[in-house]
């Protein structure tokens, strides 16, 4: 199959894209809606413009550090996942629930925070998504869709997850690699920090947040229309996550 890999751009700086990536184009509709504006953007605990403020003028130089550099974080997603037909991209958060910010981040509304590479099969795939929608190969997708059907999962369940999209879904081979893979797996979820919520539409998921993963993943409730695809989100307070697998045929 062939496939269209992407880089995001480089987030450019200025007015017009700190209201689009840290307001959500929320600006204030007259100078008597601006303190409503202040409050619902500025002062709530998970708005972007308050966490971009405090990164600003923090002292401590600790604040700034990444949990994980740029640099190892595409090698390890490259070796994971360039081979695999996948959505692998990240979003801010700017809604008070992640499920919008989800959404965005499947429609392809909105870039890398931090101009890390995305790896997305379909971003030049205009036909397909004329056709069929701006998130495709994702169908047009609800907040209560995405609550309805995906569930939580443990940050390292996430990780083998992961795994097994590298092995093709399938039971991972007792002589390979794995602690290798599982490391770039944990590379990966690193970016988002200790405080990471995580969901996955696997079928397994649903009995437990940490289920056995030895056979692979073999049961999923769909996103798209293709026969199989299965993933996971991450939450953290400050990005989203989207990471999913496809099986077209």
């Amino acid at each position: 199959m062939s496939r269209a890999r992407g880089q995001a751009p480089r987030r450019r700086r200025g007015t017009s894209t700190h209201r689009r990536q840290f307001l959500a184009d929320d600006v204030p509709t007259s100078l008597a809606d601006f303190d409503d504006w202040i409050c619902r953007t500025v002062l709530l605990s998970f708005s972007p413009l308050l966490r971009e403020a405090r990164y600003l003028v923090a002292e401590k130089t600790d604040i700034r550090m990444e949990t994980v550099n740029r640099a190892a974080w595409e090698a390890a997603a490259l070796r994971l996942l360039e081979d695999v037909y996948t959505f692998a991209a990240t979003g801010p958060r700017a809604h008070p629930d992640w499920q919008s910010d989800v959404l965005a981040v499947m429609n392809r509304e909105v870039v890398d925070p931090r101009g890390w590479s995305i790896l997305d099969w379909d971003r030049n795939n205009d036909e397909d998504r004329k056709l069929n929608g701006p998130s495709f190969p994702f169908l047009p997708l609800s907040r209560e869709t995405l609550t309805q059907i995906l569930s939580p999962v443990t940050a390292e369940t996430a990780a083998r997850l992961l795994v097994v999209m590298t092995y093709d879904w399938q039971r991972v081979d007792p002589e390979a690699d794995v602690a290798s893979v599982l490391a770039d797996a944990r590379t990966l979820l690193n970016r988002y920090g200790e405080d990471v919520s995580c969901y996955s539409n696997a079928r397994d998921v649903r009995v437990s947040p940490s289920p056995g993963l030895a056979a692979g993943v073999t049961g999923w409730t769909p996103l798209t229309g293709y026969t199989g695809d299965f993933g996971f989100v991450v939450i953290s307070p400050e990005e989203v996550g989207v990471f999913w697998s496809f099986h077209p045929i």
